[in-house]
């Protein structure tokens, strides 16, 4: 048998979750967006140093899990006196604004990668029209 109580309570804490949620998704979203621009530029730049940083920066954003980017930004970050002297660390102590900056940086190589490949799928005729 169903049990609604059970199930009115869960909708509850999720339904309390969700400006959070919206919150970490469109700041994730419009940041990783402007970030991925950049990185498209570099990763279509004929200079070859900027482009293998661009495919670097791809290589490590999409080769490592997520998880494992955010316990790095979290946890990993804080390690470094440098950081927790700067100006940066009032920010990078909260939660929230750590995992805006790994979502951020993660949405950006997919999107770079993605806007890469619709750029390079245009034939150069049409392009050029």
């Amino acid at each position: 048998m169903i049990d609604f109580a059970f199930l009115t309570d869960t909708f509850l804490k999720l339904s309390a979750a969700l400006p959070v949620t919206l919150g970490l998704f469109i700041s994730a979203f419009l940041c990783g967006g402007v970030l991925a621009v950049g990185i498209l530029a570099l990763r279509m730049s004929r200079w070859r140093l900027l482009s293998a940083f661009a495919r670097g920066y791809i290589l490590v954003f999409r080769g490592s899990p997520l998880m494992i980017q955010l316990f790095l930004i979290y946890y990993g970050l804080g390690q470094f006196g440098v950081i927790r002297h700067s100006l940066f660390w009032p920010f990078l102590r909260e939660p929230f604004t750590c995992a805006v900056l790994a979502l951020s940086l993660c949405t950006a190589a997919y999107t770079a990668e993605i806007l890469r490949g619709a750029l390079l799928a245009v034939p150069p005729g049409q392009a050029e029209a």
